[in-house]
C-alpha cells in the first residue's frame, strides 16, 4: 500500500489540478469528491484506512484547495477536469463517493460512463440540474412537464 501522495497535473485547458492518491492501483478505485467550501483535506483522516482496500483518488475540485480555478467555472467544466484526471491515472471501473457540491460533479461523471461505475456512495448530497448535463437535463424537463400535466388533470394517472 502506498502512503497518501499529494500530486498535481496539467489539464487541457491550461490550469492545474491538485489531487491525492493512496493505496495499491490494482485494488478497486475509489474517487472521493468533496463538498463546498472544502478540499481533499476533508478526507485526510480516512484515506489511510481506505487505502488498505482501495486505490483512493481524492482531487481538490477545480477552484478549491490547491487546484486552479477553471477558465469558465461550471459543474460541466469541473466534471471534465475530474474525467481528465481519471483518464490520466488510467482508472477504469470505480466507486464514487459524493458529498454536498461534489454530487453534481460525481453524478455527471457517472451518467457519462455508467459502465465504469461500480457503485455510488452518497452523503448529504445536493443534485443540481446543471450537474447532470444536457441529455439528462432534457429528460428531467420531459418528466417535469409530464408531471405538471398529470397534476392539472390532463393525462391523469390511474389509481393504484
Amino acid at each position: 500500500m502506498s502512503l497518501p501522495a499529494q500530486r498535481r497535473m496539467g489539464l487541457s485547458g491550461g490550469t492545474e489540478l491538485a489531487y491525492v492518491t493512496a493505496g495499491d492501483p490494482s485494488n478497486p478505485a475509489l474517487l472521493l469528491l468533496h463538498g463546498f467550501p472544502s478540499s481533499s483535506r476533508t478526507f485526510r483522516d480516512i484515506i489511510p484506512g481506505l487505502a488498505r482496500v482501495a486505490y483512493v483518488i481524492a482531487p481538490d475540485l477545480p477552484g478549491h484547495g490547491q487546484s486552479d480555478v477553471p477558465p469558465t467555472p461550471s459543474f460541466a467544466a469541473i466534471s471534465e477536469a475530474i474525467s481528465e484526471l481519471l483518464a490520466h491515472l488510467v482508472i477504469g471501473r470505480r466507486f464514487i463517493y459524493v458529498h454536498d457540491w461534489g454530487t453534481a460533479v460525481g453524478l455527471q461523471i457517472a451518467i457519462q460512463a455508467p459502465e465504469l461505475v461500480s457503485g455510488l456512495i452518497i452523503q448529504n448530497a445536493n443534485a443540481h440540474r446543471t450537474g447532470f448535463g444536457p441529455l439528462v437535463g432534457r429528460r428531467i424537463e420531459v418528466l417535469v412537464r409530464t408531471d405538471k400535466r398529470e397534476r392539472n388533470g390532463r393525462n391523469p394517472r390511474p389509481d393504484l
